[in-house]
């Protein structure tokens, strides 16, 4: 007999709105669960083959968890080529593009991004459309830390660390593949809810 799957803790907690915390607090940290296979391409040949497959394998319209990430320029005026490219169709899965390395954004990818049946998820429109989260703009972190009393790591090292190094380390791909599951988890969660609030009379 197979043995059930276990969520992460984070993912059985009842959400309490309207939670307080401050700034100095020191809240557990959200992590990738392990259910969740983080795919990794940094070749063009690569790159489109396995976009070629996800275009098969997505029901349209659809939306998918989505972020970039680039590295870091400190000259004034001057901003860096896109690094790489995180999708996140589904919570048992995460790409990482480093098209950095590719030298360009193969089509297939592109395709992908700019379909205007794949939406990409915007967490503040959608939490201020909800009357419980209209408050405020809302981002990933802080939506994480309201709806779940929890943080999401935006370590300095990582975050402005360089995206265009070959290969990527292990906390790259992680904190890279979190941010576009994280949007996707939450914004499940944010359509079961205003759903819920739509029914009440």
């Amino acid at each position: 007999m197979a043995s059930k799957r276990m969520l992460p803790p984070w993912m059985n907690r009842e959400i309490q709105f309207g939670t307080d915390y401050s700034e100095e607090q020191v809240l557990p940290v959200m992590k990738l669960p392990q259910s969740c296979k983080v795919i990794y391409s940094h070749n063009e040949k690569d790159c489109s083959l396995l976009c070629a497959e996800l275009s098969k394998s997505m029901k349209l319209p659809t939306v998918v968890g989505f972020d970039t990430e680039w590295k870091p320029s400190y000259t004034s005026g001057r901003e860096n080529k896109i690094a790489i490219v995180q999708l996140c169709p589904s919570l048992d899965r995460c790409y990482i593009f480093q098209v950095s390395k590719m030298g360009f954004i193969p089509k297939p990818l592109q395709d992908l991004v700019q379909s205007s049946q794949i939406t990409k998820v915007d967490l503040g429109e959608l939490a201020k459309s909800l009357s419980i989260l209209s408050d405020k703009k809302w981002g990933l972190q802080s939506l994480t830390k309201r709806l779940f009393n929890m943080d999401i790591d935006k370590s300095q090292k990582i975050r402005t660390g360089n995206w265009e190094d070959f290969p990527l380390t292990c906390e790259q791909l992680n904190y890279a593949a979190l941010d576009a599951y994280a949007s996707l988890f939450i914004y499940e969660h944010l359509q079961k809810l205003k759903k819920t609030m739509e029914q009440k009379p």
